[in-house]
């Protein structure tokens, strides 16, 4: 497995751009599979050996280290090796490795059977090399035995030897080696039918006693060993079978078991024996007179024990070697598992656990407390007076409105009962200057602050005058019915109330933050003290230059920043190229706002300590866009985030709400990749 970590000549840290990969992805030596970006140059990260993506430790807008592990790439071995065990693989790999076919490729592959070569013993090579292989799986086995011998060579029995001769071809025998004794040299072959009767159960056991008082006779005999005969019965060829030297010497040894001829003949004199050879076998085996001729049978448990021995040690090799690629899993899993904890420990200690730059918190008394608590309080009494002063204008421009339309009647009733002349040219302009008069005044009242209310309610008053004294002067004129007649139509003066719209977004800016820490100590070098509204200020260039139709024509952003105490009204100058650094500078100038016509107003209330904030739309604005301090809270995955929430007013006699919310939508993007503001 090979690691592959982002490093370059200067040591910067490097925010991930894009990566061009995923989990289980077959990759070529030299393959280019993410970008990297520092604040000097660009890297491309490429694999290092022809394999598969193991794990990818980055994501897209991700802050890296000099030195940081960023990709596991497995060789094809080795990822054949972990396939041999689907407990090891995650969802994930799983997925990519069936995405990209490499799973139903290993499945078509052929599969080679691996040979194990099983060693052997010398002692045990030595009494297994005398022996041939047979052909054949399935076969009969007949012990030889001297007793056999001296039965067949003394008794001469003349039925077997005829049949001998009458079937030779279907006859089943067993070929005995030159080192054979001259007495098992005289036996050529030993007749095998499909029964194999050679005399009656009753001689058995006449044959047993007699080599039981034999036994106790002589001190020196000892019991020969005979090999107990399977019963498969098989009609089958069956090649000569080669004695061992071993059971030669054997044979040669044991000579001490003789039987009288005159004995013999007078047991086996009134009977035809034919003894199946079978039951002779079982009872010479429990009495154990065979057990010393067991050399082949022993030889062939010998060979068993020694495979089960070797299929044993195999497995345990096997097992072993399991449990040392599962140690190497662990021990890098450990590795990995560390690395990520002296990381998240640096992290803490490069915020002071406390989040990134938030110092000025602690400055904080508890008398600027009071008086920025205060100061809210004031603030919100002075939105609620100028709401009821604005009530109150409603009312007054209501009762313009009704005394306009009392005067229009009465104007009427007083044209038509009138007999005097009447200029009309002169009245027409007279109501033309009242109705320019009362639309000019309406339009002021909307424009005006607060401060101006009450100067425009005695402007109504005053108004209200001038028309009582026209009116009468207008019903002192004499009006002829008969000479003309007047229409007048009746204007209606509306007060349009403003919509307002409102969303909002909570938003992760760990990578901004992260970018911002970045860049923070090379800026100071030029003089420059970066805060994160400088970001906020060039994502909003960006928005605004895809929705050209609330953009101003001079470039120009209208931005409220705060201190905590106070705040400014400020207006900068914003070119698409501006620089992070441009934008910070031109911050810092503090240049006022002198209601210019800008559509989109930013402000900056994170140092206020507002957890939501919106204050509707401010004056000629379309859209007011409301940042909120920055919080710290826990992630699903555990992981400690920095989260700020940003609330949107907008317009709705201007804009729709879908254009708003993709306005909004496009502006948070930008904050959530901040790869896009370098």
């Amino acid at each position: 497995m090979d690691k592959i970590k982002f490093k370059n000549p200067k040591k910067y840290k490097g925010i991930v751009e894009k990566v061009f990969v995923k989990e289980g992805q077959p990759v070529k030596k030299d393959e280019v599979i993410a970008l990297i970006s520092t604040q000097l140059e660009k890297f491309e990260i490429k694999s290092t050996i022809d394999g598969v993506i193991r794990n990818i430790y980055v994501i897209e807008s991700l802050i890296v280290s000099h030195g940081d592990t960023v990709f596991d790439v497995f060789s094809d071995k080795e990822i054949n090796s972990l396939l041999k065990k689907p407990t090891n693989i995650n969802d994930t790999l799983k997925e990519g490795l069936n995405e990209f076919g490499y799973l139903e490729k290993l499945i078509n592959e052929p599969e080679t059977e691996e040979e194990t070569a099983i060693e052997v013993s010398d002692s045990l090579t030595e009494e297994l090399s005398s022996l041939q292989n047979l052909n054949n799986d399935e076969y009969e086995e007949i012990g030889v035995t001297k007793s056999f011998n001296q039965i067949n060579e003394d008794f001469k029995m003349d039925e077997i030897e005829e049949k001998q001769e009458k079937e030779v071809e279907d006859r089943k025998y067993v070929e005995v080696s030159d080192s054979l004794t001259e007495e098992l040299a005289s036996l050529d072959y030993l007749n095998i039918n499909n029964e194999n009767e050679i005399g009656e159960i009753s001689s058995v056991d006449e044959i047993v006693e007699d080599f039981v008082e034999e036994k106790e006779e002589t001190d020196e005999f000892q019991p020969p060993v005979f090999v107990k005969s399977e019963t498969n019965i098989v009609q089958l060829d069956i090649k000569p079978i080669t004695v061992a030297d071993s059971i030669t010497e054997e044979l040669a040894l044991n000579h001490a078991l003789v039987f009288e001829d005159e004995k013999d003949i007078e047991i086996f004199s009134n009977h035809d024996p034919k003894v199946s050879e079978t039951q002779v076998l079982e009872k010479l085996s429990n009495h154990k007179f065979l057990s010393k001729f067991t050399a082949e049978s022993e030889g062939k448990e010998l060979e068993s024990e020694v495979l089960e021995t070797e299929n044993k040690e195999q497995e345990n090799l096997k097992i072993k070697e399991n449990q040392e690629v599962i140690n190497e899993f662990k021990a890098e899993i450990n590795k990995e598992k560390q690395e990520l904890e002296i990381k998240v420990e640096a992290d803490k200690e490069g915020f002071n656990h406390e989040g990134p730059k938030f110092d000025y918190l602690n400055d904080f008394d508890d008398e600027k407390l009071e008086k920025i608590l205060k100061n809210s309080e004031e603030l919100e009494n002075k939105f609620n007076s100028i709401e009821h002063q604005k009530e109150e204008l409603e009312d007054k421009i209501k009762d313009i409105d009704s005394r306009i339309s009392e005067f229009n009647s009465k104007l009427k009733e007083e044209i038509e009962h009138s007999t005097k002349e009447v200029d009309l040219d002169q009245f027409e302009d007279k109501f033309k200057e009242v109705n320019e008069k009362v639309n000019k005044f309406i339009s002021n009242s909307k424009e005006e602050n607060s401060k101006t209310i009450s100067d425009l309610l005695s402007k109504v008053e005053d108004k209200i005058k001038n028309l009582d004294e026209k009116l009468k002067q207008v019903s002192s004129i004499n009006t002829n019915n008969s000479k003309s007649e007047t229409k007048i139509t009746e204007k209606k003066v509306v007060v349009d109330k403003t919509n307002i719209g409102n969303f909002s977004f909570k938003i992760d800016i760990t990578a901004l933050i992260s970018l911002q820490t970045l860049m923070i100590e090379p800026l100071k070098e030029n003089g420059s003290d970066l805060e994160l509204n400088s970001f906020y200020v060039k994502a909003l260039k960006k928005t605004l230059s895809k929705f050209e139709e609330l953009d101003s024509k001079d470039s120009l952003i209208r931005l409220i920043k705060t201190n905590g105490i106070e705040a400014n009204d400020t207006v900068l100058k914003v070119e698409n190229d501006s620089s992070i650094l441009n934008i910070s500078k031109e911050i810092e100038k503090n240049t006022k706002y002198n209601n210019q016509e800008l559509k989109v107003s930013l402000y900056d209330l994170t140092s206020f300590g507002i957890d939501n904030a919106s204050f509707g739309l401010s004056n000629d604005s379309v859209i007011s866009i409301y940042i909120a301090s920055i919080s710290n809270s826990f992630k699903e995955d555990g992981t400690l985030s920095n989260f700020a929430k940003i609330n949107f007013a907008f317009n709705q006699n201007v804009l729709e709400p879908q254009d708003a919310i993709m306005f909004g939508k496009e502006f948070i993007s930008i904050l959530k990749n901040p790869g896009f503001l370098i």
